[in-house]
């Protein structure tokens, strides 16, 4: 099992891609990743989910995402839920 945890959102999409397929590489058949991260609304979010976006887009150049973008980032990268 490979757990990750706040991690990915500090990233911006090509670099998790090229982290989850690293993470990939090194597992085995039976091995899963779980995947710990705040999925922001497609519509409307609280001002504290924006504020910790925009922290992450000023100081990480990461940003928060939501399914759909959660979605489309775990197929680019080979991965289904």
């Amino acid at each position: 099992m490979y757990y990750l945890k706040n991690i990915l959102h500090e990233y911006l999409d090509d670099k998790c891609v090229e982290l989850l397929k690293n993470t990939m590489a090194a597992m085995d058949k039976d091995s899963v990743i779980f995947i710990d991260e705040l999925i922001m609304s497609n519509e409307r979010m609280s001002s504290q989910a924006a504020e910790m976006d925009i922290n992450l887009m000023s100081t990480l150049a990461g940003v928060e995402k939501t399914e759909r973008q959660w979605h489309a980032l775990l197929e680019s990268a080979g991965l289904k839920i």
